[in-house]
């Protein structure tokens, strides 16, 4: 019955991206895939809310923390991952700092444009702590040397 439900919902919001010329109505779309659960399919309508409308501080808000819960969640699972190694060696050491570059370049360098376009449009402290965690990881997996680092409140 959820897939009926999801599947539904999927041709739905691929009929009316088809046809849609307006924003508001893609956001509409979009917020119903939300209530729906169902976040990657939502990203996809922002991210033509955003072709259609390079001011929608909602899409950008969305696409920004969604990112950043992805890559999150997978950077989580690394960490689980590795941990589990008693004595790693070097090669491991090695690999797991290689995934998590690789999900900061997947998911957080991604995050942090949105996030960054948000904050353009209206300033918001959540996001720019956000903001300050991805450039903390950033540093943390070495991808930079020093990090510009705002007040924390």
């Amino acid at each position: 019955m959820r897939k009926l439900l999801i599947i539904n919902l999927f041709v739905s919001t691929i009929l009316v991206q088809a046809f849609a010329q307006n924003a508001d109505s893609l956001k509409l779309v979009a917020r119903t895939l939300i209530t729906n659960d169902c976040p990657s399919e939502a990203a996809l309508v922002y991210e033509k809310i955003l072709v259609l409308d390079t001011t929608s501080y909602e899409s950008y808000v969305f696409l920004g923390n969604y990112n950043f819960l992805l890559g999150e969640k997978y950077i989580d699972k690394e960490y689980a991952r590795f941990q589990v190694i008693s004595e790693p060696n070097r090669m491991q050491l090695a690999q797991h700092m290689d995934e998590l570059k690789r999900f900061y370049h997947l998911y957080y360098e991604k995050s942090e444009m949105y996030l960054q376009k948000a904050i353009r449009l209206n300033e918001n402290e959540h996001l720019e702590k956000l903001i300050i965690q991805i450039q903390d990881f950033k540093a943390k997996v070495g991808l930079v040397g020093v990090v510009n680092k705002k007040k924390k409140k």
